[in-house]
């Protein structure tokens, strides 16, 4: 259609579909479902469907005077599948506004996001201030085989996955278009026994203004995944192949039976840029798995704790970092690995306390000819074993090699050899 259509209320209780819109190639309407923002619900109710709540199929913005091709806002909205499913597999550049929902997709993700149209193809997704529960992926984006691109702009949303992830963005398909992450801000991930992660991105490039000369920072603000309480089962914050930069103000991170923050760029075609800046007193407490695996980035990481518990492998595990590293306390208890494993460093590390009870290894370092990284545990100086304490070691407390410039200071250790 070319028309431009707007409802302030839209209430379906009972349909296979709750609201489909279709468009193609040449076409310039709108379609907005605006509600009044005063009350909930005043963009109305779609309930009781037995596929999907909303389906977005090649909703055009050729023209539109601008603005979005299709804006949800202010509704209630429960798929029996997919609470919403927003896909491009045709010629056509899409602009989709979804804000101030609630939304559930009953079996299948909560937002479904398909960019597969071709390499002239732009899906534009804008997510805000969305609630968001699914059985499958509360948020799932992806880029399909034949090149079309994918951007997208989240910020406020609160995810909730019984069985899947709170947010997957994945463009690693063969043939994949690009993926490029303009905000992400101010994510609240819930935690539940069930889940398989907190938010996972794989092969993505986060850049605020697409087209500068220059990257600019996408900036996070707050994230917080899980709790202690109530944590994320599966990785709590995974980045493999990314590239760009990305800053978070304050993370807050907890979850089980998978690394806690996790960012591995072995396969990136580009340099990735990483900050945490400690503005709340930041952790990240992991059980049954490592709390920090770190493997080719530029960081600049301010935490005030990180945890791991029964670890099936390194507690802690920090490769090929440039930049600068300041936490406060590691605590490791229980790691099949060593406890705290650095290597291949020409980042400044600093940490004030390392605690590990429990490993193969207490802390190993590992250099090569050409790094300039630092390695530092100061303690406070004002007791013994401010600067922590290694214990129940099977091999070595402290094992150093080719270091280029390393200065330890550890309060207490006790090492017991492998009999």
């Amino acid at each position: 259609s070319d028309a431009t259509i707007s409802l302030e209320t839209l209430n379906v209780d009972g349909a296979m579909t709750g609201l489909q819109i279709s468009g193609m190639a040449g076409n310039s309407g709108t379609f907005a479902i605006t509600g009044d923002g005063a009350t909930a619900n005043s963009g109305g109710i779609i309930q009781n469907i037995a596929t999907d709540g909303v389906n977005i199929l090649n909703a055009n913005t050729s023209l539109g005077a601008g603005g979005p091709a299709v804006s949800l806002n202010f509704m209630t909205i429960n798929g029996g599948e997919d609470g919403i499913d927003v896909t491009t597999n045709d010629v056509v550049s899409s602009t989709v506004v979804i804000a101030d929902n609630t939304i559930r997709g009953d079996s299948g993700a909560g937002i479904d996001i398909n960019a597969d149209g071709n390499t002239v193809s732009t899906l534009n997704v804008t997510l805000d201030r969305n609630t968001i529960t699914a059985a499958n992926n509360a948020i799932d984006a992806m880029t399909g085989g034949i090149g079309g691109a994918l951007q997208l702009s989240l910020d406020s949303n609160t995810l909730t996955s019984t069985s899947g992830a709170g947010l997957n963005i994945d463009g690693s398909a063969a043939g994949a278009g690009p993926i490029t992450i303009t905000q992400l801000e101010d994510t609240t991930v819930l935690g539940t026994p069930g889940g398989a992660g907190g938010v996972l991105i794989n092969t993505a490039l986060f850049d605020a203004t697409p087209g500068d000369a220059m990257i600019q920072t996408v900036m996070a603000g707050t994230v917080t995944i899980g709790s202690t309480d109530n944590r994320v089962a599966g990785d709590g914050l995974s980045l493999i192949d990314v590239s760009g930069e990305f800053q978070i103000d304050d993370l807050e991170l907890h979850n089980d039976n998978g690394t806690g923050l996790l960012i591995d760029n072995t396969n990136a075609s580009t340099t990735f840029d990483f900050t945490i800046n400690d503005a709340t007193d930041g952790e990240i407490t992991t059980n049954d798995g490592a709390a920090l695996s770190l493997n080719l980035l530029t960081a600049d990481i301010d935490l005030d704790r990180i945890m791991s518990t029964n670890s099936d492998a390194n507690g802690v595990s920090i490769q090929q970092v440039d930049g600068e590293i300041d936490i406060d306390t590691i605590d490791v208890v229980a790691a099949t690995g060593t406890g705290l494993f650095v290597s291949d460093f020409n980042a400044d590390i600093d940490i004030d306390e390392v605690n590990v009870n429990g490993a193969a290894v207490g802390i190993q370092l590992v250099g090569f000819a050409g790094n300039t990284g630092t390695f530092t545990i100061d303690g406070d100086g004002a007791t013994a074993g401010s600067g922590g304490t290694l214990q129940n070691i099977t091999t070595d407390g402290v094992s150093i090699l080719n270091t280029p410039d390393a200065t330890i200071q550890i309060g207490r250790a006790s090492c017991r050899e492998r009999v």
